[in-house]
């Protein structure tokens, strides 16, 4: 999964310029990690367009003898009008040679019920983009469904793997989420893994079971405070042999009068003491315009011991906003986001659903206009995001960072 930057909204003074207008926003332009000697390691340098998306990561590592930063990789990224990525190409810098060479692609493609993209990588003997895989995402609101379809590439042709189904039922706040393989000696889909998924009112995902061929397998409990926010989230297993959920891993999660996590703790269950034993902690330190300042990261070994810091930087840009004609009036900010988000363009109480690419719904609420949604303790990746009003359906992608 690669890393994407976070655009952090900090001042909204907005003026008209015909159909567009301008605004003033805070950018995260670097991170820099050091180690747990306080030494810097490494950093990820960002760049954007004039919208406020994302067109460059670059990452250097430290060489401490010439003292200076050697890169090493780099992300570009390409959008259409409506500000969805279309293209991303990753590089990784020679050093013999001192040139940037390419290592691997994305294309992808949207329509208005479905997204395609595609997967390339260099072959080291050709030197040519070879096409690995094909994933096509398919989303209907009207029949409460989606489905994405993963293809891999083989003699000259795209052959299907694996297919992830979800359905959901906003009245009683469930869902179901079936995954299936596909097999060539009979030529159909084979179902895998099957998911029973319930969300408390207003809340995100409350309790998720999986199913291995009709059997208990796994299972994850959320518990939220009286803001919504997630406090405790437990991973279970089914024991055959006691027939009996088994808790495995437990997360807790503390935030600032600000709604914002401050600490992560993640613990295991001793299974000869049957006591909750830490692992690791993330601790988040803000500045006073509340933007995440400092992230430090612990692993307990009779005490908590400093691993590694990462420092953040940030710098005020004007970007354009997009024509309302564009994103048919609706748009999020920030995308990526990496704490919270806001959806403008909706006048009403409307309905959110947030689906991984596995087809697993991590929240399932309402919402009012305007209202910042928070997703800082979902894990980095891509989402898809469906607006329900009364009388439409609106679908969009989100990409989920943390550093």
């Amino acid at each position: 999964m690669k890393i994407a930057c976070s655009i952090l909204f900090f001042c909204l003074p907005c003026l008209s310029f015909g159909a567009h207008a301008n605004m003033s926003i805070v950018l995260l332009d670097s991170v820099v990690t050091y180690s747990d000697d306080n030494f810097p390691h490494s950093k990820v340098c960002f760049d954007y367009n004039g919208d406020g998306l994302r067109t460059g990561e670059t990452n250097y590592v430290c060489d401490f003898d010439a003292a200076t930063w050697l890169p090493t990789s780099r992300i570009e990224s390409s959008y259409n009008a409506a500000g969805n990525e279309t293209e991303e190409i990753k590089y990784i810098f020679d050093n013999q040679s001192f040139i940037w060479k390419i290592h691997s692609k994305i294309q992808t493609e949207y329509f208005d019920d479905e997204i395609c993209s595609a997967t390339y990588r260099l072959d080291s003997l050709t030197q040519q983009l070879q096409a690995l895989w094909q994933v096509s995402r398919s989303l209907s609101p009207e029949n409460n469904t989606y489905s994405a379809t993963v293809y891999q590439r083989k003699n000259d042709g795209w052959t299907p793997c694996d297919q992830y189904l979800t359905r959901w039922n906003i009245q009683n706040n469930t869902a179901e989420n079936a995954v299936y393989q596909f097999d060539s000696d009979s030529d159909a889909w084979t179902l895998q893994y099957l998911s029973d998924l319930s969300f408390p009112d207003n809340q995100g995902l409350g309790v998720s079971t999986l199913y291995r061929n009709g059997q208990n397998h796994s299972a994850l409990t959320i518990d939220y405070n009286e803001l919504n926010l997630p406090i405790t989230e437990i991973r279970y297993r089914w024991d055959k042999a006691r027939e009996d959920w088994i808790d495995l891993d437990l997360t807790t999660y503390q935030y600032n009068a600000d709604r914002q996590l401050v600490e992560m703790t993640s613990k295991r269950r001793d299974s000869d003491t049957l006591m909750w034993q830490n692992q690791q902690k993330t601790v988040y330190q803000y500045s006073s315009d509340s933007l995440l300042s400092v992230l430090q990261d612990f692993i307990w070994n009779d005490s908590w011991n400093l691993t590694q810091t990462r420092r953040y930087f940030y710098s005020a840009q004007t970007v354009r906003l997009p024509n309302v004609a564009e994103t048919q009036g609706i748009r999020i900010y920030p995308n990526p986001v990496q704490n919270t988000f806001t959806i403008s363009g909706i006048t009403e109480t409307s309905q959110l659903l947030l689906i991984d690419m596995n087809g697993t719904i991590r929240l399932n609420r309402q919402i009012r206009p305007n209202e910042k949604i928070d997703v800082n303790t979902l894990a980095s990746g891509t989402y898809m995001l469906v607006i329900s009003t009364q009388n439409q359906h609106f679908s969009r992608k989100l990409v989920k960072i943390s550093f």
